[in-house]
C-alpha cells in the first residue's frame, strides 16, 4: 500500500482545481468550518495567501493508479522556537477506510521530523471522527486534552480531541514497524 502513495507539492493549475473541489466538498466539516469560496479564482487567491502565511508545508496525496490527487496533508502553527506544529490530513471519501490517510499521515510526519528539528506534532480531531482518533492512537499519538462540546454539527455538540506525538515515540514506532 505505501508504495502506491506519493506526497507532492502543488505544481499545476489543474491540481488547484482538484484541491478546490476537495476543500469545498460536502464533508469539509472533517477538517474546517471556514472553507467557503465563490469561485476557483477566489480559492486560488486564498490558497496562495495561506501557503505564504499559514501553511508551512502542503502536499497533495497521489496514488500510482489515480491521475488526480486523492487528498492532501498540511501543517500549520509551525513553531521552530518551541519545536512543534499541527497537521491536517484529508482523504476523499471514496478512498477512506483503505489505509491511505494513515499512510499519508505517517509519510508526512516522517518528512517533518526528517526535515525540521521539531520535537512534537499535534493534531486535532472531532469526536465524530472516531476512526481517525483510533488511527492516531494506533501509531503512538497521545490524547493531551479534550475540549468538551467544541463543535456543533448535525444537531449535536462534539468534543475536539487534542492529540500529539513526540519525535522519539514516532521514530521508535517506525523502527518497530520498518514501514517507512
Amino acid at each position: 500500500m505505501i508504495a502506491q502513495i506519493r506526497l507532492r507539492k502543488i505544481v499545476t493549475d489543474s491540481e488547484i482545481y482538484n484541491l478546490y473541489t476537495m476543500m469545498n466538498d460536502k464533508d469539509q466539516y472533517l477538517y474546517s468550518v471556514r472553507m467557503q469560496h465563490n469561485s476557483e479564482a477566489a480559492f486560488a487567491q486564498w490558497l496562495h495567501d495561506r501557503l505564504n502565511m499559514d501553511f508551512h508545508d502542503f502536499d497533495l496525496v497521489y496514488l500510482e493508479s489515480v491521475e488526480c490527487p486523492v487528498g492532501f496533508v498540511y501543517n500549520y502553527d509551525f513553531d521552530l522556537k518551541n519545536g512543534h506544529c499541527k497537521i491536517v490530513v484529508y482523504i476523499k471519501e471514496e478512498y477512506r477506510h483503505t489505509g491511505i490517510g494513515a499512510y499519508s499521515a505517517l509519510a508526512f510526519v516522517k518528512n517533518l521530523f526528517r526535515d525540521y528539528p521539531l520535537r512534537k506534532i499535534y493534531s486535532t480531531v472531532y469526536s465524530y471522527n472516531s476512526q481517525s482518533i483510533e488511527n492516531h492512537k494506533r501509531v503512538g499519538f497521545d490524547v493531551e486534552g479534550v475540549f468538551k462540546e467544541y463543535r456543533f454539527f448535525k444537531g449535536t455538540f462534539y468534543d475536539m480531541m487534542y492529540l500529539s506525538i513526540k519525535r522519539e515515540v514516532f521514530l521508535k514506532r517506525m523502527e518497530e514497524w520498518a514501514c517507512l
